[in-house]
């Protein structure tokens, strides 16, 4: 049976922006179950009392038909300096499942690299756990038009005007100053600023 994961920002012992979470976790049961019983995020994230509010937690919720578990971790943003370019195709992530075995080889190849960038037929996409920006000094912030998985944060930076999404092919790099990371987690500006010269195109 397929299982899938939702990671949501606890913050002051809330959780942030959940109706993108919730329209995802229910378009993918949706999608892969026959008319799935509803399940409400709201009602069932429960902020453990026994756990300080003053911290950021991710919170991780494994499901398929129905909640299998749920766990609040605090949470640290990885420091990452260096990008290795995997070239792949057709990988396919557009939902977020519990089995990240692929993502995780591809991993595992990226040499002395803190990181991996997906590059599918010569378009940039996604870091193994995150949508990625480019800041361009006359654009501003823009995330390729090709990605892995069409992440929460993504998706409400794009509403919200803070970004724009256009292709980006490896020969482009040059023209942006610096590569970030958003996800859940990790909002705008939140990540770290990536120099063009530290994403490495060939071992």
């Amino acid at each position: 049976m397929c299982q899938f994961i939702e990671t949501i920002k606890i913050e002051n012992g809330q959780p942030i922006n959940l109706s993108f979470h919730q329209k995802r976790l229910d378009s993918t049961r949706k999608h892969f179950f026959i008319n799935p019983k509803p399940i409400s995020l709201k009602t069932t994230i429960k902020f453990p009392e026994n756990l300080p509010a003053n911290k950021i937690y991710k919170c991780k919720i494994v499901y398929g038909q129905n909640i299998e578990s749920i766990s609040f971790t605090p949470y640290t943003l990885k420091n990452i300096q260096s990008l290795q370019i995997v070239r792949v195709t057709n990988l396919d992530y557009s939902y977020k499942y519990k089995d990240r075995s692929k993502l995780e080889l591809f991993f595992e190849s990226r040499g002395d690299a803190d990181e991996v960038l997906f590059v599918q037929s010569g378009y940039i996409t996604d870091i193994s756990y995150a949508n990625t920006v480019l800041f361009h000094p006359e654009k501003g912030w823009v995330t390729p038009q090709h990605y892995l998985l069409n992440g929460i944060q993504r998706q409400k930076l794009l509403e919200e005007g803070k970004i724009i999404t256009q292709p980006i092919r490896v020969e482009d790099l040059n023209q942006y100053h610096y590569l970030s990371i958003i996800n859940a987690m990790i909002g705008l500006g939140e990540g770290p600023q990536i120099k063009i010269d530290n994403i490495k195109q060939d071992f």
